[in-house]
């Protein structure tokens, strides 16, 4: 893959696992990790995202469907999920892409995870371009708490899942607020997901509040080539 300035850009996809609050494995998020040797500052992710334009961004998705095309069976056979980040650029594909619908289609364990810079989230039900998009897909809202993913697009129905952004758990974990939250936000979704889960002491106390999925460094992430060698069971979740 090269970027606008026509450098030498190697990608590698990353499976960051998902565990409820039984310690089953519920998920893996599909995450892209970017890497050159044309200089040694790290390439960060968001920022190279954004630079790219929506082909480039179509192909990027493309590959990654690909690549999980190859370890379907695992899915399939474990019964979980996949999510991908999509953004506003990468929708055209996604709705109107022949080839990307159908490895989509094909894949009914992915689930689409709206990012939180999608356009006018605030908007809700409203939404017409999200409603055409929940229409045909599965879709999950990522980064809630951040930027423009509110209650507006989560109460939406659009979105099968929800996930709270690690900056927002920080800050508000152990407070009323952030457990009326995630009360409410249950009423809206099948899972809630709280990100940046770092410790077991986090995750316990995530689980007694209602709290159905954690994701963050407490779990090892892995290549996707390596998918199959995630736990399939978190193996503290019953030490208290």
């Amino acid at each position: 893959m090269d970027s606008r300035l026509n450098i030498a850009v190697d990608c590698a996809f990353i499976c960051e696992p998902v565990y409820q609050h039984n310690g089953k494995l519920l998920a893996v998020e599909l995450l892209s990790r970017f890497t050159t040797t044309s200089f040694k500052s790290p390439i960060y992710t968001e920022r190279f995202l954004h630079q790219l334009n929506a082909q480039t961004k179509a192909k990027l998705l493309h590959a990654q469907l690909c690549e999980v095309k190859n370890q379907q069976k695992w899915f399939i056979e474990h019964q979980i999920i996949l999510s991908i980040n999509i953004d506003f650029d990468m929708t055209n594909a996604v709705l109107n892409d022949d080839d990307v619908i159908s490895l989509l289609d094909s894949m009914p364990f992915i689930r689409l995870e709206i990012m939180e810079s999608f356009p006018n989230l605030g908007d809700g039900a409203e939404n017409a371009l999200l409603s055409k998009l929940a229409k045909r897909y599965s879709l999950w809202l990522d980064d809630f708490g951040s930027g423009n993913a509110h209650l507006a697009a989560a109460s939406s129905g659009f979105f099968e899942c929800v996930k709270i952004d690690k900056h927002f758990y920080w800050q508000w974990a152990g407070s009323v607020t952030f457990d009326n939250l995630v009360t409410r936000l249950r009423e809206y979704c099948q899972n809630v997901v709280v990100e940046g889960v770092e410790t077991h002491l986090q995750y316990c106390q995530l689980a007694d509040i209602g709290v159905d999925a954690m994701q963050g460094y407490l779990f090892s992430s892995c290549p996707l080539e390596e998918v199959s060698h995630l736990p399939m069971q978190y193996g503290h979740f019953n030490i208290r």
